[in-house]
């Protein structure tokens, strides 16, 4: 004797077959109409890839404060980072020290495919560049706050062709203002602050007292720092697109040449990735719906 739920169950299921055997159109029609009805919220679907509001709450203390300080010192500046480095550690190139004149060469021509960057913004008369959107630490009419190593020759390139030129006897003569960031006024950048050598080089021992970067180093970074102001935000993210297309393509085989490595990130880099991968699983999860759907019609199909 079957249980009383169980006989329930069993009549109401064989009921529904019956009548779906014997209304096949209707069944479809009102499922497409049912299913129609309760993907109508797909409307107002939108795929969030702001890495701040994924991963922070709204309520989160850590939000208020940085609301806060955006509205009392306006926004944190945008990230667009640079790292080369020797492509492979151990070949017989490491034994040339890597912060060397042609290393530098290498950057100021980097530099001017950087600063060549334009891009024309819709509606607008002006295009993104690095000179428009960089955060300038004293004012519109200052220079751009770009920390990197050709900062010790304020960004020009015939500044630092002199100075090589004046101590080309002296394979280390960079070191001086490496050592002097501090002191000597020559060594200043562009924009009149000290560059630390700690933010444009990278790879020398963490344990060692006083480095000489020009021998130690392995690595050289350049961070651009950009307005991320709300009138600003339109020309930045263009920039960014376009600085990651030249990084990817034109300063990669430069590096290439050169038998180094170029890596780079943008400030909309984690979101780009996200959309990225939002896109992406889109099309795989249609893609095992279907395969589900074949499966079961074949297995149930097959049923007598």
């Amino acid at each position: 004797v079957l249980p009383p739920l169980e006989r329930f169950l069993r009549k109401w299921f064989q009921r529904q077959g019956l009548w779906i055997a014997k209304h096949p159109w209707k069944t479809i029609v009102l499922t497409l109409v049912f299913v129609a009805v309760v993907t109508t919220g797909l409307l107002r679907f939108e795929v969030e890839t702001d890495p701040e509001r994924l991963w922070v709450p709204n309520e989160s203390k850590s939000k208020a404060e940085k609301e806060h300080f955006d509205q009392a010192f306006g926004k944190f500046y945008r990230i667009e980072q640079l790292i080369l480095s020797r492509e492979e550690e151990g070949s017989d190139d490491n034994k040339v020290p890597f912060v060397n004149d042609d290393t530098v060469r290498l950057m100021f021509d980097m530099q001017a495919i950087v600063d060549n960057i334009s891009v024309p913004l819709v509606g607008k008369q002006t295009n993104a560049t690095l000179e428009n959107i960089c955060f300038k630490p004293f004012g519109p009419d200052g220079n751009c706050g770009t920390q990197s190593v050709l900062q010790y020759w304020q960004m020009d390139r015939q500044t630092f062709e002199d100075a090589a030129k004046k101590s080309s006897s002296d394979p280390f003569w960079m070191e001086f203002c490496f050592q002097h960031w501090m002191t000597e006024e020559e060594c200043f950048s562009a924009f009149k602050a000290p560059m630390d050598p700690k933010l444009v080089f990278g790879g020398f021992p963490e344990d060692q007292g006083v480095h000489n970067y020009s021998e130690d180093s392995t690595s050289l970074i350049v961070v651009y720092l950009v307005d991320n102001s709300d009138e600003n935000l339109d020309a930045a993210l263009a920039f960014e697109k376009e600085f990651i297309r030249a990084a990817q393509g034109e300063l990669s085989e430069m590096a290439a040449r050169q038998k180094m490595r170029l890596s780079f990130s943008s400030e909309s880099s984690v979101q780009s990735e996200l959309e990225r991968e939002s896109n992406a699983d889109a099309g795989t999860v249609l893609l095992s719906f279907a395969a589900m759907f074949a499966y079961m019609t074949v297995v149930l199909g097959g049923i007598r």
